[in-house]
């Protein structure tokens, strides 16, 4: 997982520095998506762990400058116990 999370923020990074502004669809597997989420998040190792996703859910993570990232997640009837 160590190695996986390198990966992830060099890719990050790159992604980063080729976009520097607009929106970025990043579409990725369960634990990719969990290294993606700890990096952006600066989430512990217990945290990510506890990241549950369904293989059709939808997140948007919203980076500003000077402020922490922000996290939505799509709601639908389906999930609404996620509320």
């Amino acid at each position: 997982l160590n190695q996986l999370l390198t990966r992830t923020r060099e890719s990050l990074a790159q992604i980063r520095r080729e976009h520097p502004s607009g929106n970025v669809l990043i579409v990725a597997h369960r634990i990719t998506n969990q290294m993606l989420l700890r990096a952006l998040l600066e989430l512990t190792p217990d945290e990510t762990v506890k990241i549950v996703q369904d293989n059709d859910e939808v997140y948007m993570v919203e980076l500003d400058p000077g402020a922490k990232p922000r996290l939505w997640k799509l709601i639908r009837q389906k999930n609404l116990g996620d509320l």
